[in-house]
């Protein structure tokens, strides 16, 4: 206890000599500093020594070549800023397009789900029956031989026909079938081979399969022929959500059913990107096929008893038998101005991060080369540095003259096409 009363007494003597002898102290210090300094001041004088002058800043001249630095730091900026919006403008269009697709298919979704809820349904399950007779006899009409067909007969002597629905036929109908197609395979001294099958994938309608060439009047056939249209416009930059609602429901109004014919094989083996089919007798070198799933390939290789070509983009999900049809017309990509300056892949798709390429033209990848009175001659040449092709294959700009002629004045003139 002694010892804390001790400390205590410290502390509080130590606290009044704080608060009472600070004044004091600091008096002292600052008489003993004015005296030092007074001193300082007649010795300096007593030697002649000046005080010294205030400090004044005197601004400097700019030297040319940090201007010249600043400027193109400067202009180095703007750039980086002009090259940031670039990149978020094509980031932009690139997530436009994609969310424009997204839209389309799902609008396509909703609207196949109410499609096989209607016809599921009465009064349009009934309706869609009542049209049977008529659908055939529509199909009838249009049925031919083919000279794929003709061939396969002649080495076989059976075509095979297959009659699918999506609901049970009636048996007059199966005969009116059986009846038109023998007499048209009779007239080249063939026999056919008939199968009825049922399909409610079909959703409503039917298909007549003739050989290779299937006559489909199905709604999936339909609905598979409206989601190309949509799916396969040009992508504007001005789409919205309204626009798009209001164009997906005008193509619906306007949509107009028909009969579909195409030809139709199936897959044999998949290996490596390429695939080996049978059927598709009357398909040409390099047309375009589409698989059950989507994916296309190009004919490269046709053979006696099967068919070759080549899947773009993935293939892993092609399996054999899987079913593949002709698509219609030979491989092409989109052409036009908007292509210019863009860097595309083997399928003519941008890969630039560009944004979007309104092109609606296309141009066949196989294209016979201009003759060589039609070009232009080669003015100043383009070295590839490989001395084989520069020797024997002219490449490089051309001047062309054209001869324009005025009718009424008689007169002509010489006009420069550059190439």
């Amino acid at each position: 206890m002694h010892i804390q009363y001790v400390i205590i007494n410290f502390l509080i003597l130590a606290l009044i000599l704080f608060l009472f002898a600070r004044k004091m102290i600091s008096r002292i210090f600052k008489t003993r500093y004015d005296r030092v300094k007074g001193e300082f001041d007649e010795i300096d004088e007593a030697n002649g020594i000046e005080p010294p002058a205030p400090i004044e800043f005197v601004p400097q001249e700019e030297d040319p070549s940090t201007s010249k630095e600043v400027e193109s730091a400067k202009a180095a900026k703007e750039e980086k800023l002009a090259q940031i919006k670039d990149y978020e403008n094509r980031e932009r269009h690139m997530l436009h397009e994609k969310m424009i697709k997204v839209s389309r298919k799902d609008l396509l979704n909703v609207m196949k789900n109410n499609v096989e809820t209607l016809f599921s349904s009465e009064p349009y399950h009934s309706a869609i029956r009542a049209h049977e007779p008529e659908l055939i006899d529509t199909i009838l009409s249009m049925i031919k031989l083919t000279p794929g067909d003709k061939n396969y007969l002649r080495q076989h002597g059976v075509l095979y026909v297959t009659l699918t629905s999506a609901f049970p036929l009636d048996e007059e109908l199966v005969k009116k079938v059986e009846k038109t197609t023998t007499e048209l395979v009779e007239t080249v001294g063939g026999k056919i081979s008939l199968w009825v099958l049922q399909d409610s994938s079909l959703i409503a309608g039917l298909k007549l399969k003739f050989g290779d060439t299937v006559y489909d009047g199905t709604v999936r056939e339909a609905l598979y022929r409206f989601k190309n249209s949509i799916l396969r416009d040009v992508i504007e930059n001005d789409d919205s959500t309204e626009e798009l609602t209001k164009e997906f429901f005008e193509k619906a109004t306007n949509f107009k059913s028909a009969i579909s014919t195409y030809q139709q094989g199936r897959v044999l083996t998949v290996s490596d990107g390429i695939c080996w089919m049978e059927g598709l007798a009357d398909i040409m070198y390099g047309e375009v096929v589409e698989f059950e799933r989507g994916e296309r390939g190009m004919v490269l290789d046709i053979q006696q008893n099967k068919i070759g070509c080549v899947v773009f983009g993935s293939f892993e999900n092609l399996e054999s038998g899987a079913i593949v049809r002709r698509v219609g017309r030979i491989a092409s990509v989109h052409v036009g101005e908007a292509m210019l300056g863009r860097v595309v892949d083997a399928l003519g798709k941008a890969i630039d991060g560009e944004g979007l390429m309104l092109t609606k033209e296309r141009r066949p990848i196989e294209f016979a080369a201009p003759g060589i009175l039609d070009r232009a001659p080669v003015s100043e040449p383009l070295h590839t540095g490989i001395k084989a092709i520069d020797a024997l294959i002219p490449i490089g700009k051309g001047q062309r003259e054209l001869i324009i002629g005025d009718r009424q004045t008689g007169k002509s003139a010489i006009a420069i096409d550059t190439i």
